[in-house]
């Protein structure tokens, strides 16, 4: 049915909110209309790659900066 099994949603993460927090995510289910679990996983899902796009770009910049001081240790700079 699904062309990549892992997309069946069965993990079940239980996640207790403050209440500041709550109350932006219930304006945020108010405003789009969506179900509260519907808009959670997509806050999360956007969340988390916003984290590794985050993530990547800087361990990308530490690699790159690895890659300089290996260079000038070789050259003699």
């Amino acid at each position: 049915m699904y062309a990549d099994p892992k997309r069946i949603r069965r993990n079940r993460v239980p996640v207790y909110l403050d209440s500041y927090t709550y109350e932006r995510l219930a304006r945020l289910v108010e405003m789009t209309g969506g179900e509260t679990s519907v808009v959670s996983r997509g806050a999360l899902e956007r969340g988390l790659d916003l984290l590794e796009s985050e993530l990547h770009g800087s361990q990308s910049a530490a690699h790159v900066s690895a890659k300089r001081d290996v260079h000038a240790a070789h050259v003699g700079v």
